[in-house]
């Protein structure tokens, strides 16, 4: 598992991870078409310092993992640096074109948002908005973990 490149944004407080790889098919319209590639980037693994130096600066309120798309990755790399991140207690979200349901429990479990759904061009012109963060396509959604925890 790659992560192509990890971004600050100030207004969210949010350290993005940006995962390389998504296989087809890809949604129309996609806003990271350069990162379906599942060879961009650098392993997971060389990131870790950089993510906890974030973290650990006092100024990551929450972690936002993209892509690409999350769920083609290898899965056990996944959940390792999911659990990396949960265990610095930052919020985790969690970007998905999968329903809810398609979202194994090992991820689940790690995440305190996770948003649903692939982009839809068609659906773009009517943009909702769950818990503060306005969504690309009116097909989206964000679950919180109260929705998808047992």
């Amino acid at each position: 598992m790659n992560i192509a490149f990890i971004d600050y944004t100030a207004s969210m407080q949010a350290l993005d991870i940006y995962l390389s790889g998504c296989l087809p098919p890809h949604c129309p319209g996609c806003h990271n078409p350069e990162l379906w590639d599942f060879n961009v980037g650098h392993p997971y693994f060389e990131g870790l310092k950089h993510i906890q130096k974030n973290i650990d600066s006092g100024l990551v309120a929450n972690v936002m993992i993209m892509g690409g798309e999350p769920l083609h990755q290898n899965l056990e790399q996944l959940q390792e640096l999911l659990m990396f991140i949960y265990s610095k207690r930052p919020v985790i979200w969690l970007f998905t074109r999968h329903q809810l349901i398609e979202v194994p429990e090992s991820i689940k479990q790690y995440c305190d948002y996770i948003k649903t759904g692939p982009y839809r061009k068609n659906f773009s012109d009517e943009q909702p908005v769950y818990y503060g963060m306005t969504l690309a396509s009116a097909n989206q959604c964000i679950w919180h973990s109260s929705e998808f925890r047992g």
